[in-house]
């Protein structure tokens, strides 16, 4: 494994940003090492602590990685899964919701997007949390797919220079995960495909 500098992935993310965001190139360099050792934990039957920031560290490389004693067994929660995806009708797909705040006196129109919760928040459907961390995490369900997600999400905050423990610039990933272009128009395409599913 390649020696640790420290570098905490705030300062990192706020430093790529300041000189202008990162690359195509600089996103795959610091993702790509640890999704390999996501995948070899998985090999192994383990997990990655990518429950939310503290144990990814940075090499001298620029790479995103984790001790690898800091893997753990999978936690599982699936009835609470199942209840919490199970559709309350199958006559209507609801991709998403949204609460629309007018303020008359100021002639202004607030939209917030309820995909997006409180991480103290109790959990009653899929939500997106700040923090880097997932809802699964919350209810104590911690699966290979859970990893999966949450590579997404970092791949995402490098891509679109968005820090995921800011609520509001979570939800701006979340309002335009579907056109990934409005946060970032020099996103590379197959990126912009990656992270918004």
């Amino acid at each position: 494994m390649r020696e640790p500098i420290g570098i905490p992935f705030l300062d990192f993310l706020e430093a790529a940003e300041a000189k202008g965001g990162f690359e195509t190139d600089d996103v795959l360099a610091a993702l790509l090492p640890l999704m390999h050792q996501v995948l070899a934990a998985h090999k192994a039957g383990v997990v990655a602590p990518l429950d939310g920031l503290q144990h990814l560290t940075l090499t001298a490389q620029g790479h995103l990685m984790f001790a690898p004693d800091k893997a753990g067994l999978p936690q599982k929660n699936a009835a609470k899964v199942e209840a919490l995806q199970s559709p309350v009708s199958q006559a209507v797909d609801v991709v998403a919701e949204s609460r629309r705040t007018a303020d008359l006196d100021t002639a202004s129109l607030t939209v917030s997007d309820l995909g997006v919760a409180a991480a103290d928040g109790a959990i009653r459907k899929p939500v997106f949390l700040p923090g880097y961390t997932t809802w699964e995490h919350a209810i104590g369900h911690h699966d290979e797919l859970t990893d999966i997600f949450s590579l997404g999400m970092l791949l995402a905050s490098l891509a679109c220079g968005l820090n995921f423990t800011n609520a509001a610039e979570l939800e701006i990933f979340t309002v335009n995960r579907t056109n990934l272009f409005g946060v970032n128009r020099r996103l590379n395409p197959v990126s912009s495909r990656s992270s918004s599913r």
